[in-house]
Parts: structure tokens; sequence; C-alpha cells
């Protein structure tokens, strides 16, 4: 915790750097924009470094995958109107089902 509030102080300096810079009418706001949204992004990438957070497991999680996966892999198909995915869809599904299982 206290490598990420150190972090998260030297990230606050920088940013009241960039805030000063932003007020200078000879400074071109859009690379300033820019390069602090690099730096957010960098000291976030740091930060999650350091708490190294994971991917939580979701009750029912395969099955609302396979709706969201064929669902989507459906729009550009031509669809089989009488059942709910086209048959290449489920094909493309079950795929993806044994890459997984491998």
């Amino acid at each position: 915790m206290a490598t990420v509030n150190a972090s998260k102080v030297m990230e606050e300096r920088v940013l009241r750097l960039l805030d000063s810079l932003a007020s200078d009418p000879s400074i071109d706001k859009r690379w300033l924009a820019v390069g602090r949204t690099h730096i957010e992004q960098g000291f976030m990438a740091v930060n999650r470094a350091v708490f190294q957070p994971q991917r939580v497991d979701l009750p029912n999680a395969i099955d609302g995958m396979k709706t969201v996966f064929m669902t989507g892999y459906a729009c550009g198909m031509d669809c089989d109107r009488d059942t709910p995915f086209s048959p290449q869809a489920e094909a493309a599904w079950q795929a993806e089902c044994e890459k997984v299982a491998r």
C-alpha cells in the first residue's frame, strides 16, 4: 500500500505541473492532453502492477459467454430464423469451447 501511495503522490506532482502548463498560451493543448493521458495510464499501470488485480469467477459464466459470443457472431451471419443461433455460430462456439478445453 505504501508503494502505491508514494506513486499517487508522484502522480499528483506531475499532474499539477501539467495543470500549470495548461495556462500557458504557447503550449499546444492537444499534445498536452495526449501527454497527460499517457502519464495517467502509466501511473495506473504501475499501481496495477503492485496490486496485481485478478478476474473474478461469475456464476454461469460459460452460459453467459456463449450468449454474448453467439449473438455477436450471428450478427454477420445468415441466420436460420427457426433457431436462436445460426448453425455457423453454433459451430464457431463449439470450436472455441474445444480451444479452451485444450
